[in-house]
Formats: C-alpha cells, structure tokens, sequence
C-alpha cells in the first residue's frame, strides 16, 4: 500500500510540473522595464542630437530591458548597466541630465561617443557605480571632485580625452578600485607618496601626461598589480624600487603572461626625465619580456645580469639615454638600441647566436651608435620573422590579442623609423610591415647576400656606414621593399638595373 502511495503521489507531482511548465511556455513575455526607468533613457538620447543609426530597438512601446545596451535587475526592473559606446552622441552631458535618474546604475559605458565639455559634478551621485567607462571623447577641465564620492567603483576609464586636475582628490576614498585608465590627457601634479591604499589594483595605467616629480615607491608594493604604464611623464630621480616591501610579485602583462605568473614581464618608463644607472633591481626578474626605458636621462653601462633574459626578452627599447659600453649579448633580441652611446662589434665569431637571435622579430633598429665590424654573408639568414608571413598576419594592425577589456582600446605597438632622413612615427604598425635600420653605425664589407632572403621586408636603411663592394643585385628579389638607403658608405660599381624593375 505504501508503495502505490508514493506512486500515486509522485504521479500528481509529475502532472502538476507538466502544466506548470506548459502554462510558463505558453504565457506571454513579462515586462519587466519600469516606466520610469524607460522615459529616463529616451530623455537622456533626445539630450543629443543623435543621427539615424541609434539602435532601432530604443523606443516607448518596447521593453527597455531589451534595448541595445540596456541591462535591467530582474527582479525590480531597474537599470543596472548603459553601454552606448562607439553610439556617437556628439554632446555634452549636462548638469541635470536624465542619465542621474538612473540610481541604481552600476556600469555606465561611454567610451568613443564623441562626448564634449566638462564632466557634470551630477556623476558623483550615482554612487553605486562599479565600472565608469568615459575614454576617447573630447571631455575638458578638472575631474570633479564628486568622482571620489563614487566609493564603489571597480573600474575607472578616463583614457584620451584633455581632463586635468589632482591625482590625489581623484583616487582618495576609492580603495575598491582594480582598472585605473587615465592615459593620454593633460594631468599635472605629483602623485601621492603613499598609494597603497589602492590595495586592489591590478591594472595602471597614467601614460602621456604631465605627471612630475620621483615616482612613488609605494605603488609597487600593492600585491595584486598586475600591468604598469607610466610612460611619457615628467618623473624625475632614479629608478629604484629596491627596497620596497613587496616589489612587483605578480606584475605581468595579461596579454601575455599566464594568471599563475610571479614575476613582472612588461614595464614601460619611456619619455620621463630618469635619470642615475640602468636599475640594476630588473635583475630579479627571470620573465621580463617588454623593457622600455627610451628618452630618459638614465647613464652608465648596462650590466650583464640582463642575459639571465635570453630566453624571454621579445622587446627593449633604450634609446635617447646615456648609456655607454660595449654591446651585451642580450642585445641580440632587441628591437630598438638607438641614440645611446654603444660600441663594439656587432657580430663576433665566438658569439654566432647574435646573428640568430632576431628569429621573430619583424622590426629591427640599432641606428645612431658606434657598432663596427663586418657583416657575414649568412648573417640576415635565421631572421625568420622577415622572410614569410604567418596565420596571425591576417590580422591588420600589431595590437594586443586579449578581449579581457575591450571597452578600453590602448596601442602597444608604435615605432619611428627614419625613411628617406626623415623620421616618421607609426602609431599603429601593420602586421605584414617589416624594418630594418642599421644606419649611422661604423660597419663595414660587403652587404650581406642573405638579405635576399628576407622577403617580406619594406623598409632597410644601412646609411651612414662603411660597407664597400658593390650593391648585390639580389637585392630585386625583394620585391615587397618600399624603401631603400644605401648613402653616405663605400659602396662601388652600378647600381643594378635589376632595382628599377
């Protein structure tokens, strides 16, 4: 009896789950959109002059839940994240603006919307804002000081637009902060010494301003930090971080480093006012991949504790510094060693891997310094990365593979090349581009045979040497080659017809 009991009792269950699920399926769509919370977004839209292409979905007899770039709470209906990014808005947001009835926003993206004029002190209270997302507009003045009344904020994106003001009044009570993005803008002032208060940090980046003054050691002994870039700055002093608590033990660039990595792999100091001796404390670290200390005041001889990276160095860039000696094997692997104040010969017989140390590389310049000695004819024929293109050259443009963070578009690669004795930058480097520039150097014999091999190349520049002989007439077999500078050497003979064709 008991047994045709659970039975009978189980079959009840089995028949009331079926009619719930039916009665679900066959129930129209609720709404869960607020009507406030609809009325709010299409007053903020009709703020700006908007074109046609915003998204058709953003209208009154729809649910709001469900237009592009809205994100509703699904129990009470109100709008937690706004990404109009790339919509160009072409405005300003304004004091009073619809977009702060939006209380219980939490992501606000509006990144590249062609945003102008100052942002409203009216931000500050959407205070429970976890991602602010403002980069590549046209905003102007000072940061409102209501931005540190936003207590919960995770993300911070501010990147490319002409904002000014203090770093310290930007960051005070945000401790919870992971992403901070102030890059390319026109911020002073020093930062504060004591910024370990930002114990979350993962991610910094304050590039191309006008910060000032020594660099806060302090910034270094937050644990979670993850990708620094402090380049095109005014900082001042030497760079030492020595002695700091807990320096850098998971610093790593995420495009490149595993999540389990303990050791820094990319800083990037360019364009400061540092000065004192190479900082012999990058010793410590076995990864590191990208260096760039370019256009500092930074002297002495580089020491040799720097081929401990042989196995992991893709890039190091040091020019316009003070740096003096002979040429390390390090060297082999770099993509950029000019202006400094280098000697020695290039290539040396009892060291055979700087002839093949450029396996990958695709741009090589070592312009402006004093490497002599001669060239052997197979010098040019392990550099790989110039001779085919490879499956990831489909993709236009050497930008960072990663989609952790889309919504914050930053260019690791730009290069400047001299190209007919002009100098000329590349912001964005295509991938099938390929360099060479071994100009104002003291090498000397005959050019290498093995540069016919290098056929993907389009620029090479071996001015200003001391090369002799005649100009290879295998040199035509570089038919993808834009420009070519052989003045100011030894160089005899014809120029081979084989060049014109």
């Amino acid at each position: 009896m008991i047994r045709n009991h659970c039975y009978c009792f189980s079959s009840i269950i089995t028949i009331f789950v079926s009619i719930a699920i039916h009665s679900t399926l066959a129930s129209p769509r609720l709404h869960f959109c607020r009507h406030d919370q609809r009325d709010a977004l299409l007053e903020f839209i009709h703020e700006f002059p908007t074109d046609k292409s915003f998204p058709s979905s953003w209208n009154k007899s729809s649910d709001c839940c469900f237009w592009e770039g809205v994100e509703c709470d699904d129990k009470s209906g109100q709008v937690i994240s706004l990404d109009l990014s790339y919509k160009y808005l072409n405005g300003s947001i304004k004091p009073n603006s619809s977009l702060f009835k939006l209380q219980y926003l939490r992501d606000l993206s509006l990144n590249y919307c062609n945003l102008q004029g100052k942002i409203p002190s009216s931000l500050g209270n959407l205070s429970r804002l976890e991602t602010l997302g403002l980069s590549i507009n046209h905003l102007v003045g000072e940061v409102p000081a209501s931005i540190g009344h936003l207590t919960e904020l995770r993300i911070k994106s501010l990147g490319k637009n002409s904002l000014s003001g203090s770093f310290s009044s930007l960051f005070a009570n945000l401790t919870k902060l992971t992403h901070i993005f102030l890059h390319s803008n026109n911020f002073t002032s020093t930062l504060p010494s004591d910024m370990s208060g930002l114990h979350r940090l993962e991610w910094f980046d304050i590039s191309e301003n006008s910060f000032s003054g020594p660099f806060p050691k302090s910034l270094f002994t937050i644990s979670s930090l993850l990708i620094v870039y402090l380049g095109r700055n005014q900082f001042t002093g030497p760079i030492d971080f020595e002695n700091t608590s807990s320096p850098l033990v998971n610093l790593g660039d995420l495009v490149l480093a595993k999540t389990e990595t303990d050791h820094m792999d990319r800083l990037d100091l360019n364009s400061n006012s540092f000065g004192g001796p190479f900082p012999h404390w990058l010793c410590k670290f076995s990864r590191l991949e990208y260096l760039d200390l370019s256009n500092n005041l930074s002297s002495g001889s580089i020491p040799p504790c720097l081929k401990n990276f042989t196995a992991t160095l893709i890039e190091l860039t040091l020019g316009n510094n003070n740096f003096s000696g002979s040429l390390p094997d390090i060297f082999a692997g770099a993509t950029s060693l000019r202006f400094n104040k280098f000697f020695g010969p290039l290539y040396r017989h009892h060291h055979r891997h700087m002839s093949s140390g450029f396996k990958s590389l695709r741009v090589v310049d070592i312009s402006h310094n004093n490497f002599t000695g001669a060239l052997p004819p197979g010098y040019f024929s392990s550099w790989h990365g110039m001779t085919k293109m490879r499956e990831e050259d489909d993709v236009p443009y050497m930008e960072p593979t990663s989609i952790i963070y889309p919504s914050f578009p930053h260019n690791y690669e730009s290069v400047e090349m001299v190209i007919k004795g002009v100098e000329m930058s590349f912001e964005r480097i295509r991938q099938d581009f390929r360099a060479i520039d071994f100009s104002e150097n003291r090498i000397h014999g005959k050019i290498p045979e093995s540069l016919c091999s290098l056929k993907e190349l389009r620029i090479l520049n071996l001015s200003g040497n001391a090369f002799t002989g005649v100009i290879p007439r295998s040199l035509a077999k570089l038919t993808k080659l834009e420009t070519l500078d052989l003045s100011c050497n030894k160089l005899s003979g014809e120029i081979p017809q084989d060049l014109g064709k």
